[in-house]
Formats: C-alpha cells, sequence, structure tokens
C-alpha cells in the first residue's frame, strides 16, 4: 500500500444507528475509508483491509464468524467490539483469527488507536488478556525443541553461541 492510499474498513453493526454512529467515528480516523457492511457481505467485500464487527449474538456465533471470515479471505482483519467478557473468553475471539477485541462503551480515541494498531500489524486487546496471551506463549514447547537429551543439548548450545555472538557485536 502507499503512503497516499487510505485503508478501507468495513463496519458490520447490529443495528443501523449503531452503524452509522461507527462510521462517523471512523471516518474522523485520519488515513481510513469506511464501508457500513452487512454481515454476509464481509467475505465477499474485496477491497477492505480491517472489519470492525459490534455484532449482538452469542460468543459461539462470533467465533463462527471470525472462524469464517479468516478462513475465506485470510489477510482481512476482524475485530470484534462487545459486551465485557471474561479473559477466557476474549482470548478464544482472538485465537479464533480477531486482531482485536474493544468493549461496545469504547470511547472515539481508544477505537481510533486500536484501528491503528491492527492496520500496523498488532493484535488490540484488554492488558490482563494480552499479558496471558504473552505468558502462554513464553511458557508452550517449542517445534524445535526435542524431549531428546542430545537435541536439547544441541539447541540450547546454539542459543548460547547466537547470545554470545550478539554481545560480542
Amino acid at each position: 500500500m502507499t503512503s497516499d492510499a487510505k485503508s478501507q474498513i468495513g463496519v458490520v453493526a447490529a443495528d443501523t444507528l449503531r452503524s452509522m454512529g461507527l462510521v462517523a467515528i471512523l471516518e474522523e480516523t485520519a488515513g481510513v475509508q469506511v464501508h457500513p457492511l452487512k454481515q454476509e457481505d464481509v467475505c465477499s467485500t474485496q477491497d477492505i483491509d480491517l472489519v470492525l464487527l459490534d455484532l449482538q449474538e452469542p460468543l459461539d456465533a462470533i467465533l463462527q464468524t471470525i472462524t469464517k471470515i479468516r478462513r475465506e479471505r485470510p489477510a482481512l482483519k476482524p475485530v470484534v467490539m462487545g459486551d465485557p467478557l471474561a479473559p477466557d473468553q476474549i482470548q478464544a475471539v482472538i485465537g479464533a483469527g480477531a486482531k482485536g477485541f474493544l468493549l461496545r462503551s469504547a470511547g472515539v480515541s481508544e477505537i481510533s488507536m486500536a484501528i491503528e494498531i491492527v492496520l500496523d500489524g498488532s493484535i488490540w486487546a484488554p492488558r490482563k488478556v494480552l499479558a496471558k496471551l504473552v505468558d502462554r506463549t513464553a511458557r508452550s514447547p517449542r517445534p524445535w525443541e526435542s524431549s531428546r537429551p542430545r537435541s536439547k543439548h544441541t539447541s540450547e548450545g546454539c542459543c548460547a553461541r547466537r547470545a554470545q555472538k550478539i554481545a560480542w557485536n
């Protein structure tokens, strides 16, 4: 995308008034062009980079929607707006492929910041949820690690040598 190109954002909301409000908020955000969409049109609209989903549906339905979007349009970045959820439920939303989660009560500056962060390639979620995701990732076994002692010794040695090399440079 060139520096002059505006990011294209789709907005799907449960009701028309909410959709109009989100469009008005997002149009104030620099470098963004907003398109109100129906939920069934998200995957067929090819010119959007991000979709803001403000759906008043049960968690299972939201997870199915995100999974469908990620399967049919892997490059599209879905951001979910919703009511307060437990951290593990927000993790499930992120795990299903959403690039962000915002509370429905989020203010203009938070919505704008979340959109910018997601468009830059990061994930937006409450701090507590992000901390748990990082912690879980740090504790999970690496695919290159092996349970065999020799393999483990070799990979640890490689990491140590790399750390020494970085320290000497």
